[in-house]
């Protein structure tokens, strides 16, 4: 089984604005480097036959990651599918970053993120202030919910004018 962690900006996803600003990505056109263009560790990913954003990354330990531009924070909404063919792990688990103040998603930085997987076995939202190993837990989630050699489900987020 492949070790390593999993770093993504947003998987097939839709962010919404008040204004009616609206980013959809579904990868229909079968890659990831136009319209929008990702940034980050390209050669590590692939679109699917089936049009998914896919690791295909070494079967090393290590950190992979995408990102994506955008100013959409304030009443905004991020939904994204995600299939793991995998059981995560404390070790082996998916981070989906809603928002960060930095590219390198490697770097220390200021964000949120949605976290796949852990000892636990749960998905939990985190904001990140500084180093990853200092992130704080905002949103315990039901534990055992990812414990499953194959994993699919759909995520909603939310964030009002408010920051709720």
């Amino acid at each position: 089984m492949k070790n390593f962690f999993i770093f993504l900006f947003l998987i097939q996803t839709a962010i919404q604005y008040s204004g009616h600003t609206q980013i959809n990505v579904n990868f229909s056109d079968g890659n990831f480097t136009n319209s929008p263009a990702w940034t980050g560790e390209t050669s590590n990913f692939i679109v699917s036959a089936e049009n998914q954003l896919q690791l295909l990354a070494p079967a090393v330990a290590d950190e992979s990651y995408l990102t994506i531009s955008s100013n959409i924070i304030t009443n905004a909404q991020w939904s994204f599918y995600v299939k793991l063919e995998f059981n995560p792990s404390s070790s082996n688990y998916l981070d989906v970053y809603l928002v960060s103040d930095s590219e390198n998603l490697k770097d220390p930085l200021n964000g949120y993120f949605v976290r796949i997987g852990n000892s636990q076995d749960e998905i939990c939202l985190y904001k990140q202030s500084g180093e990853k190993s200092g992130s704080t837990k905002i949103i315990d989630g039901l534990d055992g919910r990812v414990n499953a050699s194959l994993v699919e489900i759909n995520i909603l987020a939310t964030k009002d004018q408010n920051n709720t």
